[in-house]
Formats: structure tokens, sequence, C-alpha cells
């Protein structure tokens, strides 16, 4: 299963560049039919690559909550563009559908971040959480 993961955030506010992190830590895992990509934000673009990918995970931070998740991303009617700063999953796959382009399956890993402020650097405890993200998609990548 053709997969590609997406990690994306901005690396110089600390927690929120934890879903690039994780990005960087699977890709040198080098696992099978597996793409992996960084970027700052989500981009529409991103839907020209649907075809080519069976799975899609994306990794991003989440402002509060208390673990992490990886659950996959239904497609919602009443989801809508406000802003091209304001993509979320859920909207991304109904772009897809509307657009004629393909529906992989599309999941998302929130990991909980609670330092924003400028820095380069993850704080202990999402370090920590990036480990169990890593472990949550792993798990979903053995069982294709």
């Amino acid at each position: 299963m053709r997969t590609l993961v997406v990690g994306y955030g901005n690396v110089t506010r600390s927690d929120d560049g934890v879903g690039v992190e994780v990005a960087r830590r699977l890709e040198q895992e080098n696992f099978p039919d597996l793409e992996v990509r960084t970027s700052q934000q989500l981009h529409v673009e991103l839907l020209e690559d649907f075809d080519r990918f069976d799975r899609v995970v994306l990794v991003d931070v989440q402002a509060g909550g208390d673990r992490v998740t990886l659950e996959q991303v239904k497609e919602t009617p009443e989801a809508q563009i406000v802003s091209s700063h304001a993509l979320v999953p859920a909207v991304l796959l109904g772009l897809a559908s509307r657009l004629g382009y393909a529906k992989p399956e599309l999941y998302l890993c929130k990991i909980p971040g609670g330092d924003f402020k400028f820095g380069g650097t993850l704080s202990q405890n999402v370090n920590q959480l990036a480990q169990e993200a890593l472990g949550l998609i792993r798990k979903l990548l053995a069982a294709a």
C-alpha cells in the first residue's frame, strides 16, 4: 500500500514543529512504499498526489489535549474553506471529491503541544509524545 506521510507545522515555534520532526524521524526508517514530506501548512496542491497514494497520513500538533491520536479522516459535506491558511484535513478530502481527485485513506495524527514560543526545539513532553506518535504510525504502516 503506497503511503504518503506529511508532517507539517512551524519549526521556529517550538512544539508547533512536532509534525515535521515526526516525519523526519519516520523517513530515517526506510519503510517500503513510503514517501515522507514536510511542510509549514497543508496546501491544496497536495490533492495532485492523491492519485499516487493509497493512504495519506498527516501529522500535526494540536493546542491542548492530553494524548496522541491517530484517526481516519472522514469527508464532511459542511466543511468549507475559510482561508488558504486554515485548510483542514476534512476539507482537503471534500475538495478531492468535488474536483475529481482520488480519495485515498486519509489519517490525521494529532500530537498535543503546549509551548509555541519562538524556538527551534520541542519541549521535553512533546519530544516524548513524538515517539508515541511514531509508534502509532508504524503500527498503521505494518497493518497494510
